[in-house]
């Protein structure tokens, strides 16, 4: 074979069946708040001869080829003693057959319509769908909230869902995600390696934010001198492009970037806005437009569900009580959805329940109440405490005895009777610190629950998802060791030796497809060490890294993310930098699994070797590849880089129905 490696079999975008069964099937749900309702802060129906009303939705918000399998519309009557109402739905403009109906009380409660039409109409697409609202109940009056009534909450509003049939594993070449595409856990295997090399993979005048991960490329905004632009990197070729590229973005306060379910790269800015870039190519974004959020100013990540909802920690601004958690419809629409009734303090950054149909915003609160908050994400609803009122701990906690939490950390477990979710919840000090889990603490009645002993000053944890059959397990550095629980009676699974040393996670820890860990300890008289360990808390390795950034600006751990190729990035202010895990010198393999990485800083050989089918592997050499002694079976796929050189000699095979692709490195120098 030349030194040109052909590639026999490699599919564009391969959607793996060996998905975690935690992740599958998974109902998402989209909120499209009405745009047209009146003129003021309500609607009447009923008397005085107004008898319809009309909605107007835009379409656009609902992520485009969804199978839509329900939708509902939602109405906040207004007025405590105005008696019941029948109200008829039609679409505008066709008045001959009713597609929903809503039945109101007399209260003030929300009211959701029945019938199955308003899905059925939202499958016929459009780019607007008006809806006109009539009854006959002439001698009831009602009112109710439009889309300029004060509380977000009660505008009326679609709550849209469907059944998301992406598969829970998505291949790419040599890009393995998740779905949701997690930045803390990855599907590869990438250890036991032995110890990890640090690159700088570019660097300006100020990073402003990031990264984050589109195709192949890792995204930055970025200050060269000249102005903000958005960088994409490759990370064996260096700068790939700047967006615009002869002119820079405007300079704005760039906070933090998501990428969506339809890939399209959100930008949050404080001041009020949020940039969207889509249309990526080869040479970057070919869109760019802007959308204001005003209650938009964040000093911590948001998140952005699968159906396009945006939820944030708002900072308090001039003239507010305090802070909020907030949420937005999805864009281009960006129309406020709910802000929570109580001010939440220093609360954590807000995270999305991963169960399928039960979507739910949890926060650590530390405010004028303190405990934890779950929110209904459609509607803004006080899921927990059960009563409806600020936050509070689960009965039997012990929480409330430390002054820092950590944000939550929501599992879905599949079971015979459905999903259960527990949360993870994890209080800590200076010298001490508990993780407690509950399941489905939404529901009536005590949860099922569990505390891990107070002893040691807590991580934050980490549960990298498994495949269908295995247990999950909660993985948290505590107390000067790595500890694994199950995840359901708190059992300790296992712990390090100690003997192995003293260990203080100063990062979040990243989780790898079986269950190995790796997290940064920072040290203020030297480098500081990267380190690893397995799924049964053996010690693999401590790398120190010079280069790696101090946590300077306040922020409560050090960021790692980790890319779909396996890499681990992380940013100062001035460079974004680049973690790749490997045997230190010269590696030999001598058996192969799917779906992992094998990498050396020397030379990386085979004998007798077989690559199996079931999932990418992924081979690299800081100095050769020697390929004599591999044989790559049928259905296979295999994707190797080099350096210095790809050689092929006696025992290398490639059966029929096998691929191989190689490239060489080059960019990446140690830092």
């Amino acid at each position: 074979m030349t030194q040109t490696v052909k590639t026999m079999i490699l599919a564009a975008l391969t959607l793996l069946a060996t998905a975690a069964a935690a992740l599958a099937g998974t109902i998402q749900v989209a909120v499209i708040p009405a745009t047209i309702s009146g003129d003021g802060d309500s609607f009447a129906l009923g008397a005085e001869g107004k008898t319809t009303a009309d909605l107007v939705f835009d379409l656009s918000m609902l992520p485009p080829g969804v199978t839509v399998s329900g939708a509902q519309l939602r109405l906040v009557p207004i007025g405590r003693g105005a008696g019941s109402q029948f109200v008829r739905i039609f679409e505008t403009g066709k008045p001959g057959q009713s597609i929903g109906s809503l039945s109101v009380g007399p209260g003030e409660a929300p009211v959701l319509s029945s019938g199955n039409g308003i899905a059925d109409r939202l499958m016929q697409g459009g780019g607007t769908l008006g809806l006109t609202l009539s009854t006959q109940s002439v001698r009831v009056d009602r009112s109710y909230a439009s889309i300029k009534a004060k509380a977000s909450s009660t505008r009326p509003r679609l709550i849209v869902e469907w059944n998301d049939t992406a598969p829970a594993l998505t291949q790419q070449g040599a890009r393995l995600t998740y779905r949701g595409a997690p930045d803390d856990v990855t599907p590869w295997t990438l250890i036991p390696v032995g110890g990890a090399r640090l690159t700088g993979m570019f660097a300006a005048r100020q990073i402003l934010t990031g990264p984050v991960f589109v195709g192949a490329d890792v995204i930055v905004i970025a200050d060269d001198g000249q102005g903000p632009r958005l960088v994409g990197l490759n990370p064996l070729k260096g700068l790939s492009w700047r967006y615009p590229a002869n002119q820079p973005l405007q300079a704005a306060p760039w906070k933090y970037l998501r990428v969506d379910a339809r890939g399209r790269l959100l930008a949050f800015r404080n001041d009020g806005v949020v940039t969207v870039f889509d249309g990526f190519g080869a040479q970057g974004p070919t869109g760019m437009t802007d959308h204001a959020i005003p209650d938009l100013l964040v000093s911590k990540r948001p998140v952005v569900s699968a159906g396009g909802m945006i939820a944030f920690l708002g900072d308090q601004k001039p003239g507010d009580l305090g802070n909020h958690i907030y949420s937005y419809s999805p864009l281009p629409g960006a129309l406020a959805l709910w802000r929570s009734d109580q001010t939440v303090g220093k609360a954590t950054a807000p995270v999305l329940s991963p169960r399928m149909g039960d979507h739910l915003v949890y926060a650590m609160v530390d405010g004028p109440d303190r405990g934890l908050a779950i929110f209904e994400a459609a509607t803004g609803l006080l899921r927990f405490p059960v009563d409806g009122q600020g936050a509070g701990f689960p009965q039997g906690s012990d929480l409330d005895k430390f002054s820092q939490f950590h944000p939550v950390l929501p599992v879905a477990v599949p079971g015979a009777n459905g999903a259960q979710e527990w949360a993870y919840l994890a209080g800590y000090g200076a010298q001490t610190g508990t993780l407690e889990g509950y399941a489905d603490l939404t529901l009536p009645g005590r949860p099922a629950q569990w505390a891990a002993p107070q002893s040691g000053a807590m991580s934050r944890c980490v549960s990298p998802p498994v495949a269908e059959g295995d247990r999950p397990a909660v993985i948290c550095v505590q107390d000067k060791g790595l500890r694994r629980y199950d995840f359901a009676s708190g059992k300790e699974l296992c712990r390090s030796d100690p003997a192995s040393g003293d260990f203080v996670a100063t990062s979040n820890l990243i989780g790898d497809g079986a269950g190995n860990v790796v997290f940064w300890q920072e040290d203020t008289a030297s480098s500081g060490a990267l380190h690893g360990f397995d799924s049964a808390c053996q010690w693999q390795f401590s790398q120190p890294l010079d280069g790696i950034p101090a946590r300077t600006d306040g922020i409560e751990v050090l960021e790692l993310r980790i890319a779909p190729d396996g890499m681990i990035y992380l940013v100062s202010t001035t460079q974004l930098l680049a973690i790749r895990l490997m045997t230190p010198g010269d590696r030999r393999v001598t058996a192969m699994a799917a779906q992992t990485q094998y990498a050396a800083s020397g030379v990386l050989s085979f004998a007798g070797a077989q690559a199996p089918a079931g999932g990418p592997i992924a081979l690299y050499a800081a100095d050769r590849l020697a390929l004599a002694g591999l044989s790559i079976s049928d259905g296979a796929q295999v994707f190797c880089t080099a350096r210095n050189g790809i050689g092929f000699g006696p025992g290398f095979r490639v059966e029929k129905g096998g691929a191989l692709r190689c490239g060489f490195d080059r960019f990446e120098a140690p830092n």
